[in-house]
C-alpha cells in the first residue's frame, strides 16, 4: 500500500524468453517475487486489445472492439481509475499510434494521462542525449521508457502504465528492427531464425526494464516502486513449427496443449525479502483484484470476473483456444475441462472425490464460467457498471 505502480503489457511475450542468458533482469524479478507457477493466457478473441482489456479491467470480451466500448462505458476498477482515486499520479503510454485499437478512448476513460504516438510520445526527448523516439517497425520500448520516465518521477505515489510493442510480430531479421538490433545476442543460439529472432525483439523489454530499475534506483525510490509484469496473449505469430520449438512441445495438436497458454505473470518489488511461491491455477483477469488488494485499494470483488490469486478463494482460469469464442476450457487447482472434448474433465491426481459429486462439481463449474462470459460481456454491452453506481 502507497508504493508506486509500473505495469506493464508485454506485446506477444512468453516466459519462454526469460532466460538468464538473455535476460538476466527478467529472470531477477521472475524468480525472486511473486512466482506464479499456473498462470495462463487466454486467447479471449479480438488479438491484443482484448488481452490487454483483461490486465486492465479484471474482465475479458471477446472482440478488438472491447477497447472501443470501454471509452464510452463506465470503468470505475479500471488501474488508472482505482489508483487516481488514491491520490496517484496516473499516466500511460504505448509507442505506437495514438489511435490504433482506440487506445485514444479507453485509456483516458480508465483514468490516465495518455501518450503515443500521434499524440505527443514523439515529441519528448530523452534528458540525456536530447533525442526523440526513433522510427521504424517496432519501435524501442527502451527509448521509450527513457523519454517518458522523467514525466512522473517525481510525481510520487503514481502509477505509470506501458503497453509494450518491441516484442510485436513479424519474427524476422528482416522486417523486424528490434529482432535486427538484437541478433548478435541470439545467432549461436541453438534455434530457427524464426525462433532466434522472437528471443532477440524480447530483449528490448529487458533494457527496457533495466533502465526503469536503474532509474528508480537513482531516484532513491526502486524499494518503493512494485512492478506488474504480463503478456497480451503469447506469441501466437509465431508459425506452428516454432512454437513447437520455442516451447518444447509436439507440434501436433499444439493448441489444445494447454502447456502452449502457460505464461508468466511478474509482481516484483526490491523491497520484498524472499520470493513467495503461488501454485494456485490463474489467468489475466485475477490480477487486477489480486493487485488492488496487495495496494489497498477498495472496489466490489462481486463486480469483477477475476478472482484475488492471494485470497484463499480458488480462480477459475477461462481459457480460449482457438481465439474466435468456440473453444472455452477451464482450469482450476481440482482438474482441466476441455468443452471441446464434450466437457471431458481430467481430476489432478493429488485429489480423489466420488462420481457423483465429481458430475456436480463440473457442471457447476460449467454454470460458472458461462455466467462469467454473460456478466463480462454485459459490462461492456450494457454498460452495465454506471447503472450498478447510479450513473444511468
Amino acid at each position: 500500500a502507497g508504493k508506486n505502480l509500473i505495469f506493464l503489457t508485454l506485446e506477444g511475450f512468453s516466459h519462454k524468453a526469460i532466460r538468464e542468458d538473455l535476460t538476466p533482469t527478467l529472470y531477477k524479478m521472475a524468480n525472486e517475487g511473486f512466482v506464479f507457477t499456473n498462470f495462463y493466457n487466454s486467447l479471449w478473441g479480438g488479438s491484443t486489445a482484448t488481452g490487454e482489456y483483461a490486465n486492465m479491467t479484471g474482465n475479458f470480451y471477446n472482440k478488438a472492439s472491447c477497447l472501443k466500448m470501454s471509452g464510452s462505458t463506465y470503468q470505475p476498477f479500471a488501474y488508472g481509475n482505482l489508483f487516481r482515486a488514491a491520490g496517484y499520479t496516473t499516466v500511460a503510454y504505448h509507442a505506437h499510434t495514438y489511435t490504433y485499437y482506440s487506445r485514444n478512448l479507453s485509456h483516458p476513460n480508465f483514468g490516465y494521462d495518455f501518450l503515443a504516438i500521434g499524440n505527443g510520445l514523439e515529441n519528448l526527448k530523452d534528458p540525456v542525449s536530447g533525442k526523440t523516439i526513433s522510427g521504424g517497425w517496432p519501435r524501442s520500448d527502451y527509448e521509450s521508457a527513457r523519454i517518458t520516465f522523467s514525466e512522473y518521477i517525481d510525481k510520487q505515489p503514481f502509477h505509470a502504465y506501458y503497453m509494450t510493442i518491441s516484442g510485436h510480430a513479424n519474427y524476422n531479421f528482416g522486417g523486424n528492427n528490434m529482432s535486427r538490433k538484437h541478433r548478435p545476442e541470439v545467432k549461436d543460439l541453438p534455434y530457427s531464425d524464426e525462433v532466434q529472432a522472437y528471443l532477440a525483439c524480447q530483449i528490448e523489454v529487458e533494457l527496457m526494464v533495466k533502465e526503469l530499475i536503474a532509474q528508480l534506483d537513482a531516484a532513491g525510490i526502486l524499494e518503493n516502486t512494485v512492478f506488474v509484469m504480463q503478456a497480451d496473449h503469447y506469441p501466437y505469430a509465431l508459425s506452428d513449427a516454432a512454437k513447437a520449438e520455442l516451447y518444447g512441445l509436439p507440434q501436433e495438436n499444439i493448441y489444445n496443449n494447454f502447456e502452449l497458454y502457460k505464461n508468466a505473470l511478474i509482481i516484483w518489488s526490491a523491497s520484498m525479502k524472499h520470493p513467495i511461491v503461488v501454485d494456485t491455477p490463474c489467468s489475466a483477469i485475477d490480477i487486477m483484484p489480486t493487485v488492488a488488494n496487495l495496494f489497498g485499494l477498495p472496489y466490489d470483488s462481486r463486480l469483477i470476473a477475476g478472482t484475488d490469486v492471494l485470497s484463499g478463494v480458488d480462480p477459475l482460469v477461462i481459457l480460449n483456444c482457438d481465439g474466435n469464442g468456440t473453444s472455452w476450457n477451464w482450469i482450476t487447482k481440482y482438474g482441466v475441462c476441455i468443452s471441446s472434448n464434450a466437457n471431458k474433465f481430467t481430476l489432478n491426481p493429488n485429489y480423489t472425490v466420488d462420481k457423483d459429486a465429481l458430475k456436480s462439481y463440473v457442471n457447476n463449474m460449467i454454470a460458472l464460467l458461462k455466467a462469467k462470459r454473460t456478466y463480462s460481456y454485459m459490462v461492456l454491452d450494457n454498460d452495465y457498471y454506471a447503472y450498478v453506481f447510479g450513473k444511468k
